[in-house]
């Protein structure tokens, strides 16, 4: 049974397409032959369910609510995650784990590190994939400011579709400001020129919402094949990634053609009760699995090397990359990757649930 909530979205679609774009995000890591393709567009369908999830009948006339709801949730995970990083750092480092390192930390470095991470610049390896999350919390605070102050600028000249156009002309500068950043290399704090590069992904999601518009009944399978070549055709000649800041002209015409390949396969899997549960399942783990896939194959690296190559160890493992055996192991990275990641997230879920209730009966 669908889950639909009394805001009208049908939930269960749209962790379906979370699902696809965390499954994206660890295949394009491991298989290097779709890479290219996938980099194309997998952070940008993140970023359009960001925008179509945005709620501005209770955030439009308060931003700071909706940023108050990003810290709360996702960014909180963040800094949490890289605290326990940041105060593990030397047993890594002593173990010959960490893969990128600056050295021993001592209590100055611990503090320093734990402030670069409370305002989304945290620099531990192990939490190297987590970059995302201080663009996405910023990108969708952004998308709400803008959203409340055309709201604003339409109630004072009375006329309510202006706050397209505001939110289009501010959103347009914003978008070349962080294209040009981008081109540039210029690195703000916690990747905030991306922030501005993904503007328009948010956009379009939050205006398909706002003119509650069925995207499925949209959702033709030829028109999705016809996406899914034209960007097969592009990722031959040009590279998007963000993180790296490789862009290049069109990126968004692209990368929303890929974001409509995505949704149409969202509807076939909700339609096929043998597997969308499963898809749904990774939709809502998207953040877990996101920040374990890779540490989990890199201790697979490490283990490899340690009892076959251990001359080479020096050699091998300190390559700032993904993984080391792409070729190789490719198989068994998507199976760490996919399967093992989201069975230690779910685990992980179930524990803390124990353990509440377990001090709820002890304080009983």
């Amino acid at each position: 049974m669908k889950l639909i909530k009394n805001d009208g979205l049908d939930r269960e679609y749209w962790d379906i397409v979370k699902g696809i774009g965390i499954i994206l995000v660890v295949v394009g890591h491991f298989c290097w032959d779709l890479t290219q393709f996938i980099y194309l567009f997998h952070l940008p369908l993140f970023f359009f369910v960001s925008g179509y999830l945005y709620n501005e009948e209770k955030y439009g006339d308060n931003p700071y609510l909706n940023v108050a709801a990003r810290l709360k949730s996702s960014w909180m995970k963040y800094v949490l995650i890289f605290w326990v990083l940041i105060w593990t750092h030397n047993l890594w480092i002593q173990l010959k784990i960490a893969w990128v390192y600056p050295g021993i930390y001592d209590i100055a470095d611990i503090a320093r590190e734990m402030i670069e991470a409370l305002f989304g610049q945290g620099g531990e390896s192990f939490g190297i994939t987590l970059w995302f999350v201080p663009v996405s919390v910023l990108s969708t605070c952004l998308l709400g400011f803008v959203v409340s102050f055309s709201r604003k600028i339409a109630g004072t000249v009375k006329q309510s579709n202006i706050k397209y156009f505001v939110q289009f002309v501010i959103l347009l500068l914003c978008t070349l400001l962080g294209y040009y950043l981008e081109k540039m290399k210029v690195s703000l704090p916690a990747e905030a020129q991306v922030s501005f590069v993904v503007m328009p992904f948010l956009w379009v999601g939050y205006l398909i919402r706002n003119v509650k518009l069925d995207i499925k009944a949209y959702l033709n399978p030829i028109i999705a094949f016809v996406c899914g070549v034209i960007v097969w055709l592009v990722s031959t000649e040009f590279r998007m990634d963000l993180a790296m800041k490789w862009v290049y002209p069109a990126m968004h015409i692209i990368a929303l053609f890929g974001i409509y390949m995505c949704l149409y396969l969202a509807k076939i899997i909700q339609r096929i009760a043998s597997i969308k549960d499963v898809f749904v399942l990774y939709g809502k783990e998207t953040f877990g699995i996101m920040f374990i896939h890779l540490p989990l194959c890199r201790l697979f690296d490490w283990c490899f090397i340690q009892l076959n190559y251990p001359e080479q160890f020096e050699e091998l493992y300190y390559v700032i990359d993904t993984v080391i055996f792409p070729e190789r192991f490719w198989g068994l990275y998507l199976f760490i990757g996919l399967v093992l990641s989201l069975g230690i997230c779910i685990g992980f879920k179930y524990s803390i649930r124990w353990f509440k209730c377990g001090v709820t009966c002890l304080i009983r």
